[in-house]
């Protein structure tokens, strides 16, 4: 079975971050992205009846030090049963493309598992799942890139530049909570032979920290949202991406979260325009509905078929993905179809019989 050091290669040689100081001192995310343990204090049970080999599984809690794990892939069929909603979602799948970042024992006999997504060019993104004593998956967070280096504009000469990049790391201040804390920043970089890029200058820095709790049933819940720090002129396209940022780590269990997600949309709308969708602060809003498809399509479809005489900022995002073809029109009607709901199925088919039905 493959094995993946890859990803820490690339964050602690090829992506760095731009330095604006110090980490703020009001969070608690001291603790590495992911720290490795030889004997990691989680349940393995489910794991193990899944045929996963749990030997290279990190333990999140534990200081990672100079060694570094060696990630081992799972195959589709266990990919399938530990998150029920890739299958159904909207991702490119095959074997040997997901991996276990690391574990973390929780309060109530609940497991969470820190996963990898390969998805090419080596990039990766990262999900977070609970489960409970059985391996039945009750809650799940699509965080993205975890460590993501995006060059804004290329300086003429080829030799630097400006970039953004957005960190996340991960710390557990008692079993019955964990915090994210997120933090982006833009400013200049130079290309070098050592590194893909060396950030020279900062411009901006937005720094955040999101805590959440475990509740008796698995459930997560985004208990504090605040923001701890920030620097520089941050202009109007970072500040409402990091808002739709937010919204992109609410809990999956959230009932909330299409209501806030479409509330933000009809903020945007009367802001900045954003009525085709295509470029500038709608991508980022378009970027969270696609998430929220692909963690959880049935749910996203029912919550468009109750609001269906209210106003729905979704839908047109949401065409928009069929449209482009960014995903696959075949699903959506496989989606739509599998509602128990007649009513909802039958006017989900009729809003989307004209969106386009190729795919990407």
């Amino acid at each position: 079975m493959k094995t993946k050091h890859l990803l820490w290669l690339a964050i602690v040689a090829i992506m760095p971050l731009i330095s604006c100081g110090a980490k703020s001192t009001d969070d608690k995310s001291s603790n590495p992205e992911v720290a490795y343990g030889n004997n990691p204090a989680f349940n393995t049970d489910f794991l193990k009846n899944l045929e996963v080999d749990v030997a290279n599984i990190p333990d999140l809690s534990v200081p990672v030090g100079e060694q570094l794990p060696d990630y081992s892939y799972l195959k589709l069929d266990q990919v399938f049963r530990l998150l029920p909603m890739v299958k159904d979602g909207g991702y490119e799948l095959s074997d040997d493309i997901f991996f276990i970042k690391g574990a973390k024992a929780l309060a109530g006999g609940y497991t969470m598992l820190l996963y990898g997504f390969e998805t090419g060019d080596d990039a990766s993104l990262e999900m977070l799942a609970v489960y409970d004593k059985d391996g039945k998956i009750s809650d799940y967070i699509d965080l993205g890139d975890m460590e993501a280096f995006i060059i804004l504009k290329e300086d003429e000469d080829s030799r630097g530049g400006t970039a953004r990049s957005t960190s996340i790391t991960l710390s557990f201040p008692s079993a019955a909570e964990f915090a994210l804390d997120r933090t982006v920043k833009e400013g200049g970089f130079q290309f070098s032979e050592e590194r893909a890029s060396e950030v020279t200058d900062c411009k901006m820095m937005m720094e955040s920290v999101l805590r959440y709790t475990v509740d008796d049933k698995g459930h997560l819940a985004l208990a504090e949202e605040k923001e701890v720090r920030r620097s520089g002129a941050i202009s109007p396209k970072a500040e409402y991406g990091e808002k739709a940022a937010m919204l992109s780590l609410l809990p999956m269990s959230d009932p909330g979260r299409i209501d806030r997600l479409n509330g933000f949309a009809k903020e945007m709308l009367a802001k900045v325009g954003c009525d085709d969708c295509d470029e500038g602060f709608c991508c980022d809003i378009l970027s969270v509905v696609q998430s929220y498809y692909d963690s959880n399509p049935q749910a996203l479809l029912a919550w468009i078929y109750e609001k269906r005489d209210v106003e729905n900022e979704i839908v047109k995002y949401l065409k928009k993905t069929f449209d482009d073809g960014w995903r696959n029109k075949h699903d959506l009607t496989r989606q739509i179809g599998k509602l128990a709901d007649a009513g909802a199925r039958n006017y989900l088919e009729n809003l989307t019989d004209g969106w386009a039905s190729d795919a990407k």
